[in-house]
């Protein structure tokens, strides 16, 4: 039995420099060479977005942040700040439906369906899920999420990153500790006791 695994990333950037948060792969071949096949997820013909380079990223290794880490620099991967120090390499989100790549919530939300927690979806795919559900849309051939579930948006609105361990969200800023904390200690608890008294 073979074992396919991941070579490199190689990361597309727009005309503004951002990746609009689409992601191209380099995959290995079968026999563990690499084939020099780039797989552009989600780029339209007409787009403005290019590959940055045309071979694989043959230093996806070199690049580092800036506090040593494994993550790739943030201005060479095409990211922006306002995500502040969320590392997207080990983050990214894969829509359930069209199996886009999310690698920033200041491009586009994700909705996490509250009872179906293995289901992730794009912005436009809830968009599409909500326009069948309300008659606008002729049913898919598959659902997804069955009418009646529920969806958290992430992120929370006014989300406007993570720095130096501290959220920042529309003009208020908590240190992640406290947040963690205030959740486990006050938030968590009311919320069991208030679910469990309404059943």
């Amino acid at each position: 039995m073979e074992i396919f695994q991941r070579e490199s990333d190689s990361r597309i950037t727009g005309p503004d420099g951002g990746d609009g948060g689409v992601e191209t792969e380099c995959r290995g071949g079968i026999d563990g060479k690499d084939d020099g096949e780039i797989e552009i997820n989600d780029l339209p013909s007409n787009s403005p977005i290019t590959p940055a380079s045309s071979e694989c990223n043959k230093g996806a290794d070199q690049s580092k942040d800036g506090n040593g880490g494994g993550g790739a620099d943030k201005q060479s991967a095409g990211l922006d700040d306002a995500d502040g120090d969320l590392n997207w390499d080990s983050g990214t989100v894969t829509c359930s439906d069209c199996e886009r790549l999310i690698r920033q919530w200041s491009k586009t939300h994700v909705y996490l369906c509250y009872y179906c927690t293995e289901v992730d979806l794009c912005q436009e795919c809830f968009d599409k899920r909500t326009d069948r559900i309300a008659g606008k849309r002729s049913d898919d051939w598959r659902v997804i999420c069955p009418q009646g579930h529920r969806h958290i948006q992430m992120p929370v609105q006014g989300w406007k990153g993570l720095t130096g361990g501290v959220m920042k969200i529309a003009d208020k800023e908590v240190p992640f500790r406290d947040w963690l904390l205030d959740v486990k200690e006050k938030k968590w608890p009311d919320t069991w006791k208030r679910f469990w008294s309404s059943e």
